[in-house]
């Protein structure tokens, strides 16, 4: 429909196509990512956010639910139920910090530690399937651009967040 104070000969015209823009061609490998991933790791009787948390927790040994949810991204409320969820399988256990018995930390158990294990094998069948034709040095180009993208949108986010 064109808008009433528009004559037909000045309808706009798409610019781009959407496949070949950055900001939706990097919603799109997101979305399939997670699609492929979550299909593979459903094995695991896990998503995602799950595995990632576990894979946190595995690196770091110990974090708190804070410091959790921020390395994921997620909201406090989101983060608690992520947890929940994760606890309930055995996977991981919560305790009071020592010094601060406010603090929740959270830590990865052995029943974790196995599925980080099987999701590490699956994880290197998984990323040589997504990195192929993909040079070591295209890889590392992404990688930094990416990086630099994600810089971008937190400062975005701090800006928006004044």
């Amino acid at each position: 429909m064109i808008p009433y104070h528009m004559n037909p000969d000045e309808v706009p015209v798409k610019r781009r196509d959407p496949s070949r823009q950055l900001e939706f061609l990097l919603a799109e490998v997101v979305r399939l990512q997670l699609r492929v991933y979550n299909g593979r790791f459903r094995a695991t009787g896990l998503n995602q956010s799950q595995i990632a948390a576990l894979l946190h927790l595995q690196r770091a040994e110990q974090l708190s639910q804070t410091d959790l949810g921020a390395r994921l991204g997620m909201r406090k409320a989101a983060t608690g139920t992520l947890i929940d969820g994760l606890e309930e399988k055995g996977l991981v256990e919560r305790t009071r910090g020592r010094e601060d018995r406010r603090l929740q930390l959270v830590s990865i158990t052995d029943a974790g530690e196995r599925v980080v294990e099987e999701v590490d094998r699956m994880g290197e069948t998984l990323g040589t399937g997504l990195r192929q034709g993909i040079s070591r040095d295209e890889r590392v180009q992404l990688v930094s651009i990416l990086q630099r993208l994600r810089q971008n949108l937190c400062q975005m986010e701090e800006r928006d967040a004044e």
